[in-house]
């Protein structure tokens, strides 16, 4: 399976959320950008999806 930038990104903030854990506020705002991350990751994985049946189509 393809990597993307945004995994490295996430596994990041996820560890980061483990060392925040008592400072639950903090842990939330990482849950929250994490989830921002996932929904631009997943569209860029629909847009290249696309472009690839775009160029399925041509042929």
């Amino acid at each position: 399976m393809q990597r993307f930038p945004q995994d490295e990104l996430i596994n990041y903030l996820k560890q980061l959320i483990k060392e925040f854990s008592d400072f639950p506020q903090s842990a939330k705002i990482l849950h929250w950008a994490i989830e921002q991350i996932e929904q631009v990751k997943e569209a860029e994985i629909t847009a290249m999806l696309q472009r690839l049946e775009e160029e399925d189509e041509d042929w």
